[in-house]
């Protein structure tokens, strides 16, 4: 059974038309009308049934065509292995960084690329989650780490683990938030908060919603990366992931809430459509391999 034939048959079951079928095949009706009819014969069965209006499957075509389909889809799957196969990896990968390059364990991503893969190219990019998403849709970004749960349908998902948070505040409240007997009085204290976008929101609203606590003074800021200097200079409580947080309060720049348990899931995300691009899957992998190790 030729190829080219099934092609035919699923276009003609598409566009009910048999002008529209050829034109979109680049090929003569009499050809095409001649495609099916061998077609038809080398089965013994009836595909289509014509009138004015169009071209129409017959029961048993009905069937049929979604073979067809999923042999198609098949056999370009082989093609594409096929071609996995027969050239290395290569090519340029653009990979979106919502955190710093310590945290997303970067350095023994690239260790492992490039072992593997030496020809391929990356180019880290540092950004915020909402950027990354806005990115890897515009297709600027090939994979891209996030923050949060991220459900799109365009997207598919790899969760790599799930991140502890930290209440941190500056070193000029510790004496007023050592005295506190209800963490509700946290509610009088001013706030760096997180815009709508930023995945930290909602972990402070829910937060917020479980403890009781309303803000009564607050600022909002839409990376994380500005939140360290903010609290430096006295500005407010806030949110931080658990190893920078340690960092900063190991330099004595900040102070940590004890007791507050949160966190975060941190995942992989790239396009849906690209699920069987070799160099995306290779990548992946190596990405994979160091969050386990």
């Amino acid at each position: 059974m030729e190829i080219y034939r099934l092609k035919a048959f699923i276009t003609i079951a598409d566009e009910q038309n048999l002008t529209k079928a050829a034109e979109a095949l680049f090929i003569t009706q009499p050809a095409l009308s001649n495609q099916i009819k061998l077609l038809e014969e080398e089965l013994g069965v009836k595909l289509f049934k014509r009138d004015a209006k169009g071209m129409f499957l017959t029961d048993a075509g009905e069937i049929l065509v979604k073979e067809a389909k999923e042999l198609l889809d098949k056999i370009e799957d082989f093609k594409r292995k096929a071609k996995y196969y027969k050239s290395e990896i290569s090519g340029k990968m653009n990979i979106g960084l919502n955190a710093k390059p310590e945290i997303l364990k970067a350095d023994s991503i690239c260790r492992n690329i490039f072992e593997k893969y030496p020809k391929v190219k990356l180019n880290l990019i540092q950004s915020i989650t909402p950027e990354i998403i806005k990115n890897i849709k515009k297709e600027n970004i090939q994979i891209g780490f996030v923050f949060g749960d991220i459900n799109e349908a365009d997207f598919t998902k790899i969760k790599l683990s799930t991140m502890e948070i930290e209440l941190v505040y500056p070193k000029d409240f510790h004496e007023k938030l050592s005295m506190i007997k209800d963490i509700k009085e946290l509610s009088g204290f001013p706030w760096i908060l997180f815009d709508r976008e930023c995945p930290f929101k909602k972990v402070m609203d829910d937060f917020f919603e479980e403890k009781g606590i309303k803000p009564e003074k607050f600022m909002i800021v839409n990376q994380e990366s500005l939140v360290i200097s903010l609290i430096k200079s006295g500005q407010g409580i806030s949110v931080m992931l658990k190893d920078e947080a340690k960092e900063a309060f190991q330099n004595n720049e900040i102070y940590i809430l004890p007791d507050i348990h949160l966190t975060v899931e941190l995942s992989l995300i790239y396009l849906k459509e690209e699920e069987k691009n070799p160099l995306i899957k290779s990548v992946i992998d190596c990405i994979k391999d160091s969050w386990k190790s």
